[in-house]
């Protein structure tokens, strides 16, 4: 990006530092943050403006859909490009959601869920169950700070209503016998 930051007093600019956890129970995740080792999550960093929320947009942000992977080793997300504050004055709102892609809207993301959810993660994409889990989080109002900002992302698919059509994924007769 063609951003600037403005420097600080000792000539550095301020990175956006992030811890990420799923707020649920740990169950089926590997720690208790709920995250695994190379989970993507996508960020977006909005300004305020004159002390005001700025408006979270596809471009245009201090971030647009900054891509952090999880260093499981070090328990350290990793930005794929390093994000900055404004400045040392300016406040942010960051937005976070699992697992990452191009998003085309940030009111209205299509997603999918996958049909089948059995299938293992391989090749470098996640299976069918983590593919169809999205998560969302966002931290409201943060001064520029050096420490870590938490994000703890919720499910949003929770509660979704899923039509079964005989002859769509299931053969005709197999709903009889199920």
């Amino acid at each position: 990006s063609e951003f600037k930051p403005v420097l600080y007093e000792n000539g550095e600019p301020l990175e956006i530092r992030l811890f990420n956890e799923i707020q649920q129970d740990p169950v089926t995740r590997v720690n208790d943050e709920g995250f695994c080792k190379a989970d993507e999550v996508g960020i977006y960093v909005v300004n305020y403006v004159n002390d005001a929320p700025g408006k979270l947009a596809v471009s245009g942000n201090q971030g647009d859909n900054v891509k952090f992977t999880l260093d499981e080793s070090t328990g350290s997300w990793i930005a794929e490009t390093p994000v900055y504050y404004l400045d040392k004055n300016t406040k942010v709102d960051i937005y976070g959601y699992y697992p990452y892609f191009e998003l085309t809207d940030v009111n209205a993301q299509p997603f999918e869920i996958a049909k089948d959810q059995s299938r293992d993660a391989e090749n470098g994409k996640l299976g069918g169950y983590e593919a169809s889990d999205f998560l969302w989080a966002k931290a409201s109002g943060i001064s520029p700070t050096a420490s870590k900002v938490v994000l703890l992302y919720n499910h949003i698919m929770a509660g979704v209503n899923v039509t079964l059509v005989e002859g769509d994924g299931f053969t005709e007769g197999e709903f009889a016998t199920l």
